[in-house]
């Protein structure tokens, strides 16, 4: 089970010593390579959080395991995360450092929910006019809501923004029966 609060305070220290060292990108494409290498091969964390293995042989296995292009703080990081037996929280480390990277950044993350899934093109438009209006780089997550009759509910940064025609319909009933 993982302890969302030490992810927390581990990828909040670990940014900070990137940005520190000015790293933070290098350092976000590296745990994204670790992490692809872990959902490959799940052995790798299996043996890794084995408690009769011995520190410092999870330190060299570690070592040998993932590339040498490593920065040294990445690397150190990893045995960090084995020595405080962590190292099972690294892919959720990795996707909260990745999304407090993008957020420093400036990317926004938009969630837009449809009936039907978007067009190629609508998806398109509709993050170029939201990338205007709010000034921002915008990733689109399209959803589909099957419930839905039809239009749209955007969501982003804890405010939504509804725009079905369920949503109309209710209002138009509101104003009717008053």
């Amino acid at each position: 089970m993982i302890d969302h609060r030490a992810v927390s305070r581990y990828t909040l220290a670990l940014f900070a010593l990137a940005e520190e060292r000015k790293l933070t990108g290098a350092v976000d494409k590296e745990l994204l390579l670790v992490r692809e290498i872990l959902d490959k091969y799940p052995e790798v964390t299996q043996l890794v959080r084995n408690s009769t293995v011995a520190f410092d042989e999870k330190a060299d296995f570690l070592e040998k395991i993932f590339p040498s292009s490593l920065s040294l703080l990445t690397r150190n990081f990893l045995k960090v995360l084995v020595k405080k037996k962590r190292f099972g929280e690294t892919g959720a480390i990795q996707e909260a450092f990745h999304r407090f990277y993008e957020k420093t950044q400036g990317l926004k993350e938009i969630i837009a929910i449809t009936r039907s899934p978007l067009s190629a093109d609508v998806e398109i438009r509709l993050r170029q006019v939201l990338e205007k209006k709010l000034n921002a780089k915008i990733r689109l997550i399209s959803e589909t809501d099957p419930g839905m009759i039809g239009g749209l509910v955007l969501r982003l940064s804890g405010t939504e923004i509804n725009a079905s025609f369920k949503e109309r319909l209710f209002q138009i009933r509101q104003s009717l029966m008053a």
